[in-house]
């Protein structure tokens, strides 16, 4: 079953190693904490300015884990790293890295149509698609070593932690992709209005409902695989102790 992020009150922003999967999340049940991996792109004058663009979660997508964040989370989760001093760490030490080596120079949600995140890819190299509603930073990177070190990749990613509170629910179908359909469909609502969506920004929509789809089944299947191995590992016939 998916798990709903209600709440998570998010302290640093790790520099880390990229993760395997684009925008992942790591719900650790023992200490109520969630691990959000995002996704970066140096920005084309990153030499000069030293300006990496990171999205830290975009909404109502179903990661690897099974996790997923409605945008008002989203945004809260932006609001509290903000109220709590946007501090950055490096891999979740937990010691503030000097405003003089890096900061963060912007914090936001991002709109629909930045430029600053079109043709931003995952860990994997695929297309993450539209992020519209995502929680979005500027990294200004002003230390040479850490400059270097984005360069040849001994960190590319971002990842926040802190405290968070989840529910077993579903995320909703994208309202934008019901609504194209409808009026590629003829299908007018109570307004007698018409969807506005170009064929690449429904292509999108579908991708990313696509995506959230087959993590969610790989999760489920998951799941039922680790049930059904231990059940049939309790029923196999023990060896009696012999005299």
């Amino acid at each position: 079953m998916p798990r709903r992020i209600i709440e998570a009150d998010i302290k640093f922003v790790s520099l880390c190693p990229a993760g395997m999967n684009g925008i992942q999340t790591l719900y650790k049940s023992a200490d109520k904490r969630a691990e959000f991996r995002g996704v970066t792109k140096a920005s084309t004058e990153f030499d000069e300015k030293g300006e990496i663009h990171a999205c830290v979660w975009a909404p109502n997508r179903i990661d690897r884990e099974g996790d997923w964040a409605d945008t008002s989370t989203v945004e809260k989760m932006a609001h509290a790293f903000a109220r709590n001093g946007l501090s950055i760490d490096m891999v979740h030490n937990e010691v503030a890295l000097s405003k003089d080596d890096v900061f963060v120079a912007e914090n936001f949600i991002i709109q629909k149509g930045d430029p600053r995140f079109e043709g931003m890819k995952d860990h994997e190299g695929k297309d993450i698609g539209d992020l519209t509603g995502g929680w979005g930073i500027v990294l200004k990177v002003l230390n040479e070593d850490l400059k270097k070190a984005y360069r040849e990749g001994a960190w590319n990613g971002v990842s926040m932690a802190g405290p968070a509170v989840v529910a077993d629910e579903a995320p909703p179908i994208d309202d934008r992709l019901v609504a194209a359909m409808k009026s590629a469909l003829g299908i007018r609502d109570t307004e007698n209005q018409e969807v506005d969506v170009t064929k690449e920004e429904m292509e999108a929509l579908l991708k990313a409902q696509t995506d959230s789809l087959k993590d969610l089944i790989k999760t489920e299947v998951a799941t039922a695989v680790e049930e059904k191995v231990g059940k049939s590992e309790e029923d196999q016939p023990k060896d009696e102790p012999k005299d």
